[in-house]
């Protein structure tokens, strides 16, 4: 999941098994969206954790209730990852359309720019 906002709760047992709920965006059954995840597994057998995600609207009601807080956190998380990607395509613009140019003149010699 990326971005991910942190754990909603996270609990760790004395011989290594935990529990872990997770809040951010991925893509889930095709689709991209708000997404929970729950992994629970053992620090002393990390080969078998077990990862279940839901959409936010179908995760259980408990779990909601404590990512409602970080949804905010979450927002802001994909404004800054939208921010830098729009950013890096802005400079890249010119390169892309100095390509598309020369391929024109390529595929079309009698073509002039």
């Amino acid at each position: 999941m990326s971005p991910l906002v942190g754990n909603l709760t996270k609990s760790e047992d004395v011989d290594g098994f935990f529990t872990e709920w997770d809040l951010g965006y991925a893509r889930h059954a095709g689709r991209w969206g708000i997404v929970i995840r729950l992994t629970k597994g053992s620090r002393t057998h990390p080969d078998e954790e077990n990862e279940d995600i839901w959409f936010f609207n179908d995760a259980p009601r408990f779990i909601k209730s404590k990512a409602i807080d970080l949804l905010p956190d979450l927002i802001e998380g994909l404004v800054a990852v939208s921010d830098k990607t729009a950013d890096r395509l802005l400079r890249k613009t010119p390169t892309a359309q100095q390509l598309a140019g020369a391929v024109s003149v390529l595929l079309d010699p009698k073509r002039k720019k």
